[in-house]
């Protein structure tokens, strides 16, 4: 029976650098009576928004209210606000400026350079095409710089709606997965006469992605650890799915069974780029140890 554990896997810097800025909010602000908010999940897993949490910040859910009409709610003389890792509306870090919020905004800067992009497309004339995952904060985020000419896309089917005559760009969200990429491209260049393609995946997202595509064709199941909210955990997933190998997502090592990998000689684990390191060690241990009782039995 064999383990591969696959290269790179975890933490990507955007998440490092989110968590290391709302620890430093923390800290800094511990004696300040006025109390520090984290509108939405730092970055997509619970076992990091619970370490964020035990650190007297409160996380404020923002999957069923706007942000905007959130940070309204809060008066800027008793609140800190936190932003996600994934980016925040315009709309929003303007209205915390104007009205003199103290905030933070941890957004990755390779999602930054998305933003910037798409701005310069829309000043030179472009038509906007951006594809992501539905309701994920970073596509939310998007969608805010222009309303009227970013477009949306998170099915095939929306790009027969559009005027494929425009002078078009296309960027995506940076943790798609290059397979479902690959088929919105092909249909793009089918449809779109005057296009122009920015692929924005970053290079974490491409990196955990890439050995998938790679793997021994001995492997038999494939352990991704990480949240079920996170995007690029579930691309990893799926990728390896689309290889016809069986893939599985986990975030509590207890999940790992015996009956789920007794009859298993090869397995493989990665993790997403906002899973902690020690979940996935502890995945592995209880991989080794399933593995361990078989060879004793």
């Amino acid at each position: 029976m064999k383990i591969t554990k696959i290269f790179p896997r975890g933490y990507c810097y955007g998440v490092v650098r989110a968590i290391m800025m709302a620890k430093k909010v923390a800290k800094n602000h511990k004696d300040d009576k006025r109390t520090i908010y984290m509108i939405g999940m730092l970055v997509h897993n619970i076992h990091i928004v619970n370490e964020i949490r035990e650190l007297g910040i409160i996380l404020i859910d923002d999957r069923y209210e706007s942000r905007l009409n959130l940070v309204k709610k809060f008066d800027p003389k008793k609140s800190i606000l936190i932003f996600t890792a994934h980016g925040t509306p315009k709309n929003v870090i303007k209205y915390v400026e104007d009205n003199n919020f103290t905030y933070y905004d941890t957004v990755c800067p390779e999602v930054v350079k998305s933003f910037d992009l798409v701005e310069e497309k829309i000043k030179d004339g472009f038509q906007v095409i951006f594809l992501g995952v539905k309701n994920h904060p970073e596509t939310l985020a998007m969608q805010e710089i222009d309303n009227n000419k970013v477009k949306i896309i998170t099915e095939i089917d929306q790009l027969l709606k559009l005027d494929n005559s425009l002078k078009t760009a296309v960027l995506n969200q940076t943790t798609l997965s290059s397979i479902d990429l690959k088929v919105f491209y092909n249909k793009i260049e089918e449809t779109f006469k005057n296009v122009e393609m920015h692929n924005d995946l970053c290079k974490a997202t491409i990196d955990r992605q890439r050995p998938l595509f790679e793997l021994d064709p001995t492997i038999e199941l494939v352990i991704v650890c990480g949240d079920q909210k996170s995007n690029n955990s579930n691309a990893l997933m799926n990728i390896v799915k689309n290889q016809g190998v069986e893939s599985i997502l986990v975030n509590d090592p207890d999940l790992i069974t015996y009956d789920l990998i007794k009859k298993k000689h090869h397995i493989a684990i990665t993790a997403g780029a906002s899973t902690p390191t020690y979940i996935t060690n502890k995945v592995i241990k209880k991989c080794n140890d399933i593995f361990d009782s078989i060879n004793n039995n």
